[in-house]
């Protein structure tokens, strides 16, 4: 792609002219425009598993984070995408993007390089403790991004903002956002790791908005 990714006034732009972004601080975001629930019921035989209670508490969860293709980098997080806002980690922390990435690349290796991994992009690690949610590193052009100063200079960039706000758009991504935020649901609510008095979360809340408040803390 020809030219460069560049703001004009407070417009995130592409080489191509795409509009994907609105500057904020040292980066910019954007909110996306699908909904889980728009998706989801768009395409009903992708998730022949997903309940109508599940994906009325995710739904929920995601207006408070963003829509299939959000994106932000003007936050300490430096990297953020999706329906659950998963970040690349605050200072130099591990983050839970690279980990759902990790998904799509186990689901469809070709749909990630062609989003992903043919600008170099890849996950280097993900660590997944038992009934705590996976998190990992990147990589970019063969070198892990761990550090923070590191993710300031390779991820925190239009161009990787850009990327990201692209592959939002593609339904192989969007099909493992919406499995990845659903799986979220089972790290708590009937998780061993998580007992009250040897009850699971769901022995004391089982009302949609009851697990909806629960999420959206686990979430943040």
């Amino acid at each position: 792609m020809a030219g460069t990714f560049h703001f004009e006034g407070n417009k995130a732009v592409a080489p191509d002219g795409t509009v994907f972004g609105t500057r904020k601080n040292q980066g910019c975001f954007n909110f996306g425009n699908t909904s889980i629930g728009d998706f989801v019921h768009a395409n009903p035989s992708s998730f022949p598993n997903l309940s109508a209670s599940r994906l009325r508490v995710m739904s929920a969860v995601s207006v408070n984070e963003g829509k299939l293709e959000a994106i932000n980098t003007f936050d300490n997080a430096f990297l953020t995408f999706g329906c659950f806002q998963w970040t690349v980690g605050a200072g130099d922390g591990a983050g839970e993007l690279p980990a759902m990435i990790n998904q799509l690349k186990q689901a469809d290796a070709t749909v990630f390089d062609q989003l992903l991994g043919q600008f170099g992009l890849d996950v280097a690690s993900v660590s997944s403790p038992p009934g705590q949610q996976p998190t990992g590193f990147f990589s970019l052009n063969g070198s892990v991004v761990r550090q923070a100063s590191d993710k300031e200079n390779k991820l925190r960039k239009l161009e990787m903002a850009f990327r990201f706000f692209r592959a939002g758009h593609d339904d192989t991504m969007r099909r493992v956002e919406v499995e990845y935020a659903a799986s979220r649901i089972d790290l708590f609510f009937r998780d061993e790791h998580h007992k009250i008095r040897n009850q699971f979360i769901a022995d004391f809340v089982s009302s949609e908005f009851g697990v909806a408040l629960i999420l959206d803390e686990h979430v943040n």
